[in-house]
């Protein structure tokens, strides 16, 4: 909410803003006065309108978490209130929608200037908005708010989280609204969409394959280098904006249990059976189950390279006749020459006018699969072909009604969007930037495009800050606890492990000696270890891998 207009016709805007409302501008009839005295005397209804403002600026919207449960209890004004989410064009009762800042969360079209300011060139719902890349890159808005935390040091962990609207004692600005120099933006800005490629360089469109980049954290971040001044991937303190908003808006930590995400793949390469030349289908053998209706894959001789052929399966048919099938009409079925009975094909009721020429393209045998493809598919292929499963391009949540919710179904196979984010956890793994880990120690630098790209413990060193705690040097174990460094309170990962699929945060944590870049969310074969703190401290900063992306971010 970044005005509000009184009944008397004036536009007050918060200029300097605090607990006792000092300082208003005040635009009436084109020109500015701060004068409050001027302004009483002529306008009778100014202190009804000043208290009212107040009124907004008390609101609290906070959430406490005790124990284990990853449930949050409601507080302050979040007490009672409702948020859902929405599949494909359902339209649910979200009480957020209407609460700042989430109710003016919205995407855009725009890029940084010089200043290290956002120039916005076209909102979501105006003409010159646009999703594919022809207006530049998409982006979430983000209205500045104030945050804060209580970590309890008992020996059960407590967390208590708050969102208020203007600067209250107590509360902070997240460091995504802190530019480098120190001064503040009224927005913040996250990459709507996983980054794919365009012209070399990091892209926030819609309908692009973010898997085919190849990307690693230093091939990412020398690419945004390309962009300008301040470009880099995805960083802690979009993390942080996302993480208060989600968890008072659902009151939970288990962010699989609102969205699970595309995470329930599986992408073991399958050989084609028979070759098809310019067709809209390919052949497997008859018991493959993988490919079904509205599974992304991929064609290529390599099992999942990222180079591979993108297509959306549209169905599976049971079987595919062999061009010597022929249909018995007295039992309903195919039969072939030389075969014995019972070697018979599925009844297929048929369309009198045109089976003789179709059935050998439409029909079934026991012996093959067919899997389709789109309508206007033309794929040829070899048995050295291989199908497999891959993440999905960006933008399959564009058509989603609802401020938050997935596509098509959400049951762990289809993408998401939280707050017009897409895909915040599941599909690609994400890759952050400003921080890495040497030695399990955590080392950042909020100016995320300059960390070191060589995979140097002593770049690392000399050129990052360690925090104020190190992450656990034990793999593969679910997330207890996240480290808090009260110089660096947006750079939050996992500190201690001991929890599970129920409890505390219900997300997986991975981890290996050495220099190690940091991913989150999880990729589309993870399961129920996906989700928002999903933290893999696993790979070296030059690894690269075809189910690795990033998000465009900035930090100047």
């Amino acid at each position: 909410m970044s005005s509000i207009t009184p009944n008397i016709g004036l536009e007050l805007t918060p200029e300097t803003t605090n607990e006792t409302f000092k300082t208003w501008r005040v635009k009436m009839n084109g020109e500015e006065d701060s004068n409050m005295t001027k302004i009483d005397a002529k306008f009778g209804q100014v202190d009804t309108e000043l208290a009212a403002l107040k009124s907004f600026q008390s609101k609290i919207y906070g959430v406490s978490f005790s124990g284990s449960s990853p449930t949050g209890t409601r507080l302050e004004d979040a007490v009672d209130k409702v948020a859902a989410i929405g599949i494909d064009d359902q339209v649910v009762t979200n009480d957020f929608d209407k609460i700042y800042p989430w109710s003016e969360i919205r995407r855009c079209n725009g890029y940084y200037n010089a200043n290290a300011d956002f120039v916005v060139t076209a909102y979501e719902g105006e003409p010159e908005y646009k999703t594919d890349g022809s207006h530049g890159n998409v982006w979430v808005e983000i209205p500045q708010f104030y945050v804060k935390e209580v970590i309890g040091t008992g020996e059960t962990p407590t967390e208590e989280k708050y969102i208020t609207p203007y600067k209250t004692k107590g509360y902070r600005l997240p460091e995504k609204f802190i530019k480098l120099d120190g001064t503040t933006r009224a927005k913040a800005y996250i990459a709507a969409y996983e980054s794919g490629k365009s012209s070399g360089v990091p892209v926030s469109y819609s309908g692009v394959d973010v898997s085919s980049p190849l990307w690693s954290h230093n091939s990412f971040i020398n690419a945004c280098k390309n962009i300008g001044t301040g470009y880099c991937a995805y960083t802690m303190e979009d993390f942080e904006l996302i993480s208060f908003l989600f968890q008072i808006e659902f009151a939970t930590r288990n962010t699989q249990s609102i969205m699970q995400g595309v995470v329930n793949l599986t992408t073991t390469a399958v050989n084609i059976a028979e070759a098809t030349t310019n067709a809209n289908y390919v052949l497997v053998a008859k018991d493959v189950t993988t490919f079904v209706a509205g599974r992304p894959i991929k064609l290529h001789t390599s099992a999942n390279s990222a180079a591979g052929d993108y297509h959306i399966v549209s169905g599976a048919v049971a079987y595919y006749a062999p061009a010597d099938a022929v249909y018995d009409e007295t039992k309903s079925y195919f039969t072939r020459t030389g075969d014995a009975e019972p070697y018979t094909y599925e009844a297929y009721t048929y369309d009198e006018t045109t089976w003789e020429t179709d059935y050998a393209t439409l029909f079934y045998s026991t012996d093959l699969k067919k899997i389709m493809l789109e309508e206007d598919a033309s794929v040829t292929t070899t048995t050295s072909t291989k199908i497999y499963c891959c993440p999905f391009k960006s933008g399959y949540t564009d058509d989603v009604v609802a401020s938050s919710g997935a596509y098509k179904a959400n049951d762990g196979k289809y993408p998401i969007k939280y707050r017009g984010i897409e895909n915040p956890w599941g599909n690609c793994w994400t890759i952050m930037s400003g921080i890495l880990i040497n030695e399990y120690q955590p080392y950042v630098l909020k100016d995320a495009q300059n960390v070191p790209t060589n995979s140097s413990a002593t770049s690392i060193i000399n050129t990052m800050t360690p925090l104020g705690y190190t992450i656990p040097t034990t793999s593969s174990q679910y997330a207890k606890t996240m480290g808090y460094d009260e110089e660096y309170p947006a750079y939050r990962l996992t500190s201690e492990t001991g929890g599970s699929t129920s409890t505390y945060y219900c997300d997986y944590y991975y981890v290996a000696s050495g220099v190690r870049m940091v991913m989150s969310g999880g990729a589309c074969t993870l399961g129920a270890h996906a989700g928002l703190f999903f933290f893999y401290c696993n790979n070296a900063p030059s690894n690269s891998f075809w189910n690795i992306s990033s998000r465009l971010s900035y930090t100047g």
